[in-house]
């Protein structure tokens, strides 16, 4: 249990820090929802709702949801940890079913990249022939 804390606090530091890239400020409801949605994973992996493989996945989608965003990550933590939420069976599967959405997404994604042609650079070649002796030998550089 104390794993799982401590991975969603290094996970949601991450989510929010990153880069030292010009990024949009993140708005104050985008600050919300982020906020909520950590919670929800927090509530839904200390109920036991929620493996430590699908919180990680919904931490990763959350990084990657919200990290072109600059945020104060020390605000969007201390908002989770003030909401009110109970880790709900219902609440728990429809996060859980988002999460395994956004799984197949980025597999789909991965895989289009990868079936994508990749074309390679082929150096132009030179064949040289010689006629010695009645046979003609040929050679390719």
């Amino acid at each position: 249990m104390k794993f799982i804390t401590m991975l969603l606090i290094v996970g949601a530091y991450a989510l929010v820090s990153g880069c030292a890239t010009v990024r949009p400020t993140m708005t104050d409801t985008q600050a919300r929802e982020a906020a909520a949605a950590m919670k929800v994973l927090y509530v839904c992996s200390q109920g036991g709702h929620h493996d430590a493989d699908t919180t990680a996945a919904g931490m990763l989608l959350l990084k990657n949801n919200f990290s072109h965003y600059n945020a104060d990550g020390e605000a969007i933590i201390s908002m989770a940890k003030t909401m009110p939420m109970e880790a709900s069976t219902q609440l728990c599967n429809e996060a859980a079913v988002h999460i395994s959405m956004g799984k197949q997404q980025a597999a789909a994604q991965r895989q289009q990249v990868q079936s994508t042609p990749q074309y390679q650079y082929v150096a132009p070649k030179r064949t040289v022939c010689n006629n010695i002796a009645g046979q003609i030998l040929c050679s390719t550089y």
